[in-house]
């Protein structure tokens, strides 16, 4: 059966949803009970699941385990592993998996399974619909394109665009009502038929064919042939004859020839081999080569030489001499010997003791690898390697006896060196002068600005009079300056800094900072420190005592592990271990070991922590009473409620809906106007929706339910998971796995597995037990039947005036269409016998052929 990606992206929007709720299920329980009641000023110090109202953290939603509820546009609830559902009011998409059993919608297609008995997938756009029994043992699929299905092997399609059936790996059939093409197969035997021909064989054996004005045969691997209009081509044992209009070749190893209207080949292996084409030749006698392609020329005879020849370019090889000439450049090389031209360039060399070069502007002489002298223009350059280097040209001049001296002049400056001896004089009035390694001098003048630099082992000293910097190191000391500060030091002793207002010292076990500009001050010696700022005083000894006293009155205190102390203009803080208490104009909170207390203009609370705890908020309303483990009730102003009778009674209250949960047995879920969930487990469960006017009834215990549609006044029900029944415009009944009926409109299908099946369409009714196939025309095909017995014979009458057999899938029979009748041997060979006389009252022979189907 062909494949059908429409299973696939019918099922996974369900199976993606079902796993995306229960992850969130579990995500839900494992924090059901972390109520956020956290102080906060806003929500980002709340959690992501939170947000701050009344500078307290509320929860954007809340669970009661093991039962979960989800509100907003995706709304979802449920028992995890048990039960739950989804529903999305932006996309239409709502489903639910109630154990085994799986159902997703959206506005379009729609999912219902039970795993792994079966499936159902239906695409509304599409007008297509797939169902699965036992997969992959039983398919049904059909669209208004094609029908098909499986039932293990036997696997059977039909649609506007052909048919075909089969026993895999058996025996197939498909027909091509587009293409006009008819395939079969039984075993090794194939057969293809076309309207220009038809294709057959014994697979890997016989191929044979016809095709128009082509046809083939083969019995591989002894004979091979195949004709067509240029002639004719045979292949026997190692015998070749090719005749056409205008070639023949012929061939039994080891000779080959050929000849044609423009080329011929002859053959003698391993000898010669020649083939001429146009003014293409190519030969190979032995070891020697030749082609001709036009006016060029191939010849060669390895290894003593090889040579190509044209109007354009020449190459010779040969041992210890090369040739090659184009239009633009002529090279020979013949042992030491070298020479090339091109253009006005000319290069002679006898390697290795003498080279020359010519170009315009440009000359070179070698004398042996040592001497040099190079002639570019004005510069004259001359080497007597590695000894003497000599440059001259209008710009510079520069002699060196390596590696004793070096002298250079140019516009700039002379400089000399000798040795470890350095000298360098500028025309500015610049100087360098130094004995590597033992001190260095340098001088430079810029804009009128001058730069000095002095360095020997152990002392650098520099000034700069354009940057206003200056850098002075004598052994361990250290001193560099700029405009905007210093740093200086004694390493790795004593540190010293300033850049603008700010000084630092660094000294060891002391640290002391201060600022010219504000007054900032701080000095550190070991633990202990000191500093002010503008009135503002801290002290310190760590980690013990850490104090910071404000000029405004405010202050800080710590003294570790006893107390904290903040004073603030208006209240204060105080913090230890045994209690502590914090005051502002707005109230008071304090505790004391498990015992906290708040009051406030709004907020009343109260708590001993972790059993009892009471809040009221008068300005909003809001309370909290707990005492745990048997009593919690918290109310919001905006109508939420959670209470909590013993740990076994929930109550969770809003003013769109309401829930109770009795474990663990009893839910009940009321949003009101729109739908309703009460379960008492194992014993049913109720869902009604106002909004798709359903009411449906589930009786775990005996796994039976309803469901009602108050619209149209109809009901499903079932009995999981053998009955199922679905009322409606496109009614289904199922006592799995043996009955299976599906009506849609004038359609209708029923099964009887695995016996049979009948369906029935408005052009006919097809009736299938075990191997015989019947079917009756309808309709346009009023009188037509066909009865087929797989894989034996078959017999019918395509149209009341046709008649047709067949015996073991067409290897023999005989067909009569209209006048013509002809018997078919062999599953494609058609015999034509003599055409009956047409009647008056005969429509066939005004029918066109492309009109003309058979079943």
């Amino acid at each position: 059966m062909e494949n059908d990606p429409l299973m696939l992206r019918c099922l996974s929007p369900g199976v993606l949803r079902a796993s995306r709720l229960l992850m969130l299920a579990i995500a839900l329980l494992a924090s059901a009970s972390a109520l956020a009641n956290e102080p906060c000023n806003s929500d980002e110090e709340c959690s992501s699941e939170s947000f701050c109202r009344d500078h307290v953290c509320r929860d954007k939603q809340k669970s009661v385990p093991p039962f979960y509820q989800r509100k907003g546009p995706e709304q979802s609830s449920g028992f995890p592993f048990v039960f739950m559902q989804w529903k999305n009011t932006l996309s239409g998409e709502h489903g639910a998996v109630v154990g085994p059993v799986l159902y997703a919608a959206d506005r379009h297609r729609s999912s219902f399974g039970i795993f792994p008995l079966f499936g159902r997938f239906h695409d509304e756009r599409k007008h297509s619909t797939t169902h699965l029994f036992l997969p992959p043992l039983v398919g049904f699929h059909s669209d208004p394109q094609k029908t098909a299905g499986h039932v293990g092997p036997v696997w059977a399609f039909r649609g506007s665009e052909g048919s075909g059936g089969g026993i895999f790996p058996i025996f197939g059939y498909r027909h091509d009502a587009v293409n006009h093409e008819m395939r079969a197969m039984l075993g090794p035997l194939f057969f293809k038929h076309q309207p220009n021909g038809f294709d057959a064989g014994l697979f890997p054996l016989v191929f044979f064919g016809r095709h128009t004005d082509s046809g083939y045969a083969a019995l591989l691997p002894l004979f091979f042939h195949r004709s067509d209009a240029g002639g004719t081509t045979d292949l026997i044992g190692p015998f070749y004859l090719r005749r056409g209009k205008h070639d023949f070749g012929v061939g039994l190893p080891p000779f080959y020839f050929s000849k044609g209207e423009n080329a011929n080949t002859q053959v003698v292996f391993p000898l010669l081999f020649r083939h001429r084409e146009g003014d293409h030749e190519a030969m190979l006698l032995g070891p020697f080569y030749y082609e001709r392609q036009g006016e060029e020329r191939v010849r060669s005879l390895p290894p003593l030489f090889y040579a190509r020849t044209s109007p354009t370019h020449d190459l010779v090889f040969a041992p210890g001499a090369v040739w090659r000439k184009n239009s633009t450049r002529d090279t020979l090389i013949i042992g030491p010997y070298a020479q090339d031209r091109k253009g006005a360039e000319h290069t002679r060399m006898f390697f290795p003791f003498l080279a020359v070069h010519h170009a315009p502007h440009y000359d070179v002489y070698m004398a042996t690898p040592l001497v040099w002298r190079v002639y570019d223009k004005d510069d004259v350059d001359t080497v007597i390697f590695p000894f003497y280097w000599r440059a001259r040209s209008p710009e510079r001049s520069i002699d060196g006896v390596f590696p004793l001296v070096l002298h250079a002049h140019t516009k700039v400056a002379d400089t000399t060196i000798a040795g470890p001896l350095w000298w360098r004089k500028r025309v500015d009035g610049g100087r360098q002068l130094g004995i590597f390694p033992l001190f260095a001098y340098g001088k430079s003048i810029k804009d009128g600005k001058t730069s000095k630099y002095f360095g020997m082992p152990g002392l650098f000293w520099a000034k700069n009079e354009k940057t206003g910097t200056r850098n002075f190191v004598f052994g361990p000391f250290f001193d560099f300056g700029k405009p905007t500060g210093y740093t200086a030091g004694l390493f790795p002793i004593s540190y010293a800094w300033r850049r603008g207002t700010v000084s630092h010292v660094l000294l060891p076990f002391v640290y002391h900072l201060s600022d010219s500009a504000t007054g900032e001050k701080l000095t550190v010696v070991g633990p202990a420190y000191y500093g002010n700022n503008q009135g503002d005083k801290k002290a310190g000894l760590f980690p013990l005592y850490f104090g910071r006293y404000r000029a405004d009155g405010t202050s800080a205190t710590t003294v570790l592990p006893l107390f904290y102390y903040g004073k603030r203009k208006q209240g204060g803080l105080f913090l230890s271990l045994l209690g502590g208490y914090a005051k502002n104009n707005g109230g008071t909170r304090a505790y004391f070991g498990p015992f906290y207390g708040r009051k406030d203009r709004y907020v009343r609370s109260g708590a001993l922590w972790p059993i009892a705890y009471f809040m009221r908020d008068h300005y909003t309303g809001a309370r909290v009473d707990m005492f745990l483990p048997f009593l919690f009730d918290g109310r919001n102003h905006d109508g939420k409620e959670l209470q909590m009778y013993t740990p076994l009674a929930w109550r969770y209250h809003t003013i769109e809906s309401s829930a109770i949960l009795g474990l663990p047995l009893f839910l009940d879920v009321n949003r009101y106007h729109q739908s309703r969930l009460t379960t008492l487990l194992p014993f049913f469960l109720r869902s009604s929706s106002a909004e798709h006017k359903t009411l449906t009834w589930i009786f775990p215990a005996i796994l039976a339910w309803s469901k009602e549609h108050i619209a149209d006044h109809t009901r499903d029900w079932g009995w999981f998971p053998l009955v199922w029944r679905f009322g409606g415009d496109k009614p289904t009944t199922i006592v799995a796995p043996f009955f299976w009926d599906f009506k849609r409109g004038e359609q209708r299908t029923t099964i009887f597995a695995p016996i049979g099946a009948t369906w029935k369409r408005p052009d006919g009714q097809s009736t299938l037990i075990l191997n015989v196939y019947y079917r009756k025309g309808h309709g346009p095909r009023e009188g037509s039947y066909s009865v087929h017995v797989i894989p034996l014979c078959n017999w019918g009458r395509p149209r009341p005036q046709d008649l047709e057999w067949d015996v073991l899938l067409g290897l023999f029979g005989y067909h009569h269409t209209g006048q013509k009748r002809f018997v078919r041997l062999f599953w494609g060979l058609d015999i034509p016998l003599k055409q009956t006389q047409a009647q008056v009252t005969d429509w066939f022979g005004s029918t066109p052929p492309s009109a003309r189907t058979t079943f």
